[in-house]
């Protein structure tokens, strides 16, 4: 788009990179890309993603459950959704005597209701400074 000559290297030996699923001491890492913040117009990001003809809405679609964490042994999972209530529930249920804690979590949560994250720690990219 800029006249630029690029070449992209592959951070993993297999394709996604570092974008991946491992084990690590008996759990699974999920540490894929899930979600992409800031595709909706009004956010920070949302001009770049105009700009780089990726903004279309129907491109697009809005993540309900944004992590699953489940105990293979057990089989019990807690899902991470919008629903503050329901995971503040979940996590109690699974260990009660945390639930200080938990809504310690809870509110910090809440707290950052309605923040435009897309653009935390990007303001400067490193590779566009200095």
């Amino acid at each position: 788009m800029n006249g630029y000559h690029t070449h992209i290297f592959e951070h993993h030996t297999t394709p996604g990179g570092v974008a991946a699923t491992w084990k690590c001491k008996g759990y699974t890492i999920d540490g894929g890309i899930h979600f992409i913040m800031g595709h909706r117009p009004g956010t920070a990001l949302h001009e770049l993603y105009h700009e780089l003809g990726t903004a279309q809405a129907n491109r697009f679609v809005d993540m309900t459950t944004y992590g699953r964490f489940i105990d293979e042994t057990s089989g019990r999972s807690v899902e991470v959704t919008q629903d503050l209530n329901r995971l503040a529930d979940d996590l109690k249920s699974f260990s009660p005597t945390d639930a200080r804690v938990i809504d310690q979590l809870i509110a910090g949560a809440r707290a950052m209701k309605g923040l435009d994250m897309s653009e935390a720690g990007m303001s400067k990219p490193p590779e566009l400074v200095g």
